[in-house]
């Protein structure tokens, strides 16, 4: 593998250069010129550096240089000062979040992490604690999936995330299954007047019908949204070209959060012209 040679600008000329304490078999410091440029050399590829800086090698490494706006006390100043500089291979970084539902949060629930690139780090998982809050910690670079899994009344929710050279924050809303009564999947509907009725959950306040066109194999867009529902049921007069056609509900709660939603259920309309 081709190494590669990183820069950065240091603040003193006169100093000692350690290697870092992790890796440090495979990240070397090569040079620190006159002109104050550091230079080290590694094999790695996914992730970050970090110059720390140390006044004594006992002492504290630090990562800032907080050395502007020195307040004068009118007594003997003093500052501790870069002398020692290590590089620092950050194994990754962190991604965390709550996962919510309604107006509350979900505690004890799954969540999970799943490379979607190549180069990204193994597929993990871990439960959320009392306040809904999860993390993940070392993830390299790449793309992924956080997602939740199906259970006990809930749809799976899932997004897509980029860790680009930095720490995450990825909030996560669930939602319950919507249990569809009438009409039942590939119905054969012959009349202009249906009525579609459905289960609701305890959160729910309002309701959102919907219509459109095709199927599974194929779905088109919504054509007839019906919001603010108060209850879970709707009657439709139907004027449409026969053909294939789906329905489908999303229901949120009184302060307009989505809190369950139900997949697309197929029908056919075959009305005599």
């Amino acid at each position: 593998m081709k190494m590669s040679k990183n820069k950065i600008l240091g603040l003193v000329t006169c100093i000692s250069l350690l290697a870092s304490m992790s890796h440090s078999e495979d990240l070397v410091i090569t040079s620190f010129d006159k002109d104050g440029t550091l230079e080290w050399s590694s094999d790695y590829t996914n992730g970050s550096y970090q110059i720390q800086w140390a006044s004594n090698l006992d002492g504290e490494w630090h990562t800032n240089f907080p050395y502007s706006n020195i307040q004068n006390t009118n007594e003997i100043m003093s500052v501790q000062v870069p002398r020692f500089f290590r590089v620092v291979w950050k194994e990754g970084y962190s991604i965390e979040g709550i996962v919510y539902y309604s107006t509350s949060v979900l505690t004890n629930e799954t969540v999970r992490l799943d490379p979607w690139s190549d180069g990204a780090s193994p597929e993990q998982s871990t439960i959320t604690d009392l306040s809904g809050k999860f993390r993940f910690d070392g993830v390299k670079n790449g793309e992924y999936v956080i997602w939740t899994t199906s259970h006990d009344g809930f749809n799976g929710v899932g997004r897509f995330i980029n860790v680009d050279d930095s720490n995450l924050t990825q909030d996560l809303r669930a939602y319950k299954r919507v249990s569809y009564l009438s009409p039942v999947r590939d119905s054969v509907i012959t009349t202009n007047v249906v009525t579609f009725t459905w289960e609701t959950v305890a959160e729910a306040s309002l309701h959102t019908f919907w219509l459109r066109t095709g199927n599974d194999d194929n779905y088109g867009s919504k054509f007839l949204t019906i919001p603010d529902l108060g209850t879970n049921a709707y009657q439709a007069s139907l004027t449409l070209t026969n053909g294939l056609y789906s329905w489908g509900v999303d229901l949120y709660d009184s302060e307009g959060n989505k809190v369950a939603f139900g997949n697309d259920f197929d029908f056919v309309y075959s009305i005599e012209q």
